[in-house]
């Protein structure tokens, strides 16, 4: 047994703690920045300490330390421990107390950590050299960051649960400037994996390039209701502002839009939206969630009818139901939340093209300004867009200076093709290229 554990079991014992938790984050990332061939920055971080969580009485008592030392682990324990004196009951507090065995899934790939600051700066000049190569009108970069991070994940309780996983990531984003006659515009693109081999750096800089490329002599456009393609980037975003409408802590707090809908339908037959902390190789991928609960595939909607929500243990007891698996923490210094993992929308078979090429007159949106202002309790959102115009089945010409307004109900209601190019992003949120009807666009 780890010393830590030894101590923590020890002061649990002492002060007669029956429902206690530490939960230990061990990592470290290096990353570069990289501009106009030359390397502007190198950043260690590492992370490490732990967090203990305390129920007493059914009072919630939470610390945190940065150091597994004998008296650190002693101290933030009693910390904990007189903190939950003074705080509410709430008999829906957990601690995990019954031992499934975690998920088996393979997040750790060892050739992330054989990465050498030389091939970290390798990515970087692929990454520039093939976006320059894509347009003459690439003029700037104002920042390629290559990162790679590693580390453990543990968790013990006074129940016995005992549970550890090793992960790694790679991340590559670049961000990238076209200028002709005058007008400047900037493309982003980034790639997330815990395995090396999915990451392609030609591919993340000739796509930032196409996208910036595509903004160039952007026009306004006439305000009306329109069939709207989304792209993968702006499907998740506003599957990100969904997101919290189905969080059993929100619905609990009567904070969602659907909240007392199990069973109805709230979206199109088209519409399975899932979460999976089990997909493999997927970016929020793991064996168990922060609180030690195995993961797992959960169909929130199911071809248009609400069937689930999601639950840390704290909102699974509230509802007198299992937890989802869905407990994650942010951060040592804060406790475990309902958070997603790989939540998308399963994926059809027609591809980006063919869904644009079946549009008379619509509007292809690649990014949404103003996402996270988006009120997942009314569903009223009004946010800017870019994008370009559809015209007979074809890209016209690109857009700027315009909105999208509606209602989140409405986006899942108008759903009528999910495309088949699913991509996930860091926030642990796929989308897809995806096809909306009758959503009102402000122009001119």
């Amino acid at each position: 047994m780890k010393k830590w554990k030894e101590v923590a079991t020890s002061e649990f014992k002492r002060l007669n703690i029956k429902n206690g938790e530490i939960y230990v984050r061990n990592s470290k990332s290096i990353s570069i920045e990289y501009r106009n061939k030359e390397l502007e920055a190198f950043k260690e971080e590492d992370e490490r300490g732990g967090a203990i969580r305390i129920i007493n009485d059914h009072k919630l008592g939470f610390s945190y330390t940065s150091s597994l030392d004998d008296e650190s682990i002693k101290k933030v324990i009693n910390s904990a421990y007189e903190f939950s004196r003074f705080t509410e009951e709430n008999a829906n507090y957990r601690i995990l107390s019954y031992d499934l065995p975690p998920q088996d899934v393979n997040i750790y790939d060892p050739d992330i950590l054989d990465l050498s600051m030389e091939a970290l700066v390798s990515y970087a000049e692929r990454i520039e050299d093939a976006a320059r190569s894509y347009d003459d009108r690439i003029r700037d970069f104002r920042e390629i960051l290559v990162k790679k991070g590693y580390g453990t994940i543990e968790l013990y309780n006074t129940y016995g649960i005992e549970r550890s996983y090793d992960f790694t990531f790679i991340y590559l984003s670049v961000e990238v400037i076209a200028e002709d006659k005058g007008e400047r515009e900037m493309g982003y693109e980034m790639a997330l994996s815990p395995f090396l081999y999915r990451i392609d750096p030609e591919e993340i800089g000739k796509i930032a390039a196409y996208k910036v490329i595509s903004k160039l002599g952007g026009k306004i456009y006439k305000t009306g209701k329109f069939p709207v393609v989304f792209s993968p980037e702006a499907e998740a975003e506003l599957l990100g502002a969904l997101f919290p409408a189905f969080s059993g802590e929100n619905v609990m707090k009567g904070k969602s839009i659907f909240a007392n809908m199990l069973g109805e339908d709230i979206a199109s037959s088209e519409v399975t939206l899932v979460n999976d902390g089990t997909l493999p190789e997927g970016v929020s991928t793991s064996p168990f969630d922060d609180e030690g609960v195995p993961t797992k595939r959960t169909e929130i909607i199911s071809k248009g009818r609400l069937n689930a929500y999601l639950h840390n243990l704290y909102s699974a007891s509230y509802f007198n139901t299992e937890s989802t698996g869905s407990g994650f923490r942010t951060s040592l210094k804060l406790l475990p939340t309902v958070s997603p993992a790989n939540l998308h929308l399963i994926p059809g078979k027609i591809t980006p093209k063919d869904i644009i090429s079946g549009v008379r007159e619509g509007i292809y949106i690649t990014s949404i300004m103003g996402a996270h202002t988006i009120n997942p309790i009314s569903g009223d959102f009004s946010v800017g867009i870019t994008g370009q115009l559809i015209e007979n089945g074809e890209i016209a010409y690109p857009l700027k200076g315009m909105t999208l307004a509606g209602n989140l109900k409405d986006f899942l209601k108008g759903i009528r093709i999910v495309g088949n190019d699913l991509k996930f992003f860091p926030q642990g949120i796929g989308g897809s290229t995806t096809l909306v009807e009758g959503l009102s666009i402000g122009g001119k």
